[in-house]
């Protein structure tokens, strides 16, 4: 059969391809209905014979050993019809908050709070580049954050900051 050309088996009708063309043209196929007819016909045989055949005898009852079985308790619902189960928290809101970000070092005269010292943690932090003259820069958090400043602040700009306000 050459390439592209396509025939129905059934009632040997050329189709432009196996696909879209198949299944539209199985709804109107002659060969196809006849085809559907002749099963039809053979399942109704069938039945009618099984129908016609004597019953297996009678079987002598069965003694069963009772068993003990649990039936589980029907599902609670909550108000709202769902089944009620455990609540978890999404995971994208399980991520535990980052550390604030460090203060500048406290100079004498200052107003800025002490930073505290850090926490023991044997990390190997990579050597920063060196900033430009005059910057400041502040000490990296857990995530390896920092600020810098092109000059020394005149005051804390986080001093006052909560959690409710980085939205």
């Amino acid at each position: 059969m050459p390439k592209g050309q396509h025939k129905c088996d059934l009632c040997n009708k050329p189709l432009r391809n196996l696909a879209e063309a198949k299944r539209v043209h199985d709804r109107t196929c002659p060969g196809f209905k006849a085809l559907h007819l002749q099963s039809v016909a053979h399942v109704r045989q069938h039945l009618a014979n099984a129908a016609r055949a004597p019953s297996p005898p009678p079987q002598l009852p069965i003694q069963l050993q009772a068993e003990m079985v649990e039936i589980p308790e029907p599902p609670q619902y909550r108000p709202s019809g769902l089944p009620n189960r455990k609540r978890r928290i999404p995971a994208k809101l399980q991520d535990a908050a980052p550390a604030p970000l460090p203060r500048i070092r406290r100079r004498a005269g200052t107003d800025f709070p002490v930073p505290r010292p850090p926490e023991a943690e044997p990390s190997p932090e990579p050597i920063p580049e060196a900033e430009p003259p005059g910057y400041i820069r502040t000490e990296t958090n857990n995530f390896g954050l920092y600020k810098m400043y092109p000059r020394r602040p005149t005051h804390d700009p986080d001093g006052k900051l909560d959690t409710m306000r980085l939205r």
